[in-house]
């Protein structure tokens, strides 16, 4: 009875931060803020981008 008791004590925590599925509407949906890209995801896109456009150069002009 305990480790049920114990279970459901910690599921109710789970439930009191997530809003079920069931009970989403729009305007709930709508408040839901989005999460911002990380600043590492950041770094690593604009590293790609350096890369992708340095390998573009060196392939242009090797085909030059």
């Amino acid at each position: 009875m305990l480790q049920i008791l114990g279970w459901a004590a910690r599921l109710m925590r789970y439930y009191k931060e997530v809003i079920p599925i069931g009970e989403l509407t729009v305007s709930s949906v709508a408040s839901i803020p989005l999460q911002a890209e990380s600043t590492r995801k950041i770094e690593i896109k604009k590293v790609a981008q350096r890369v992708t456009s340095k390998l573009k150069d060196l392939l242009e002009k090797g085909l030059s």
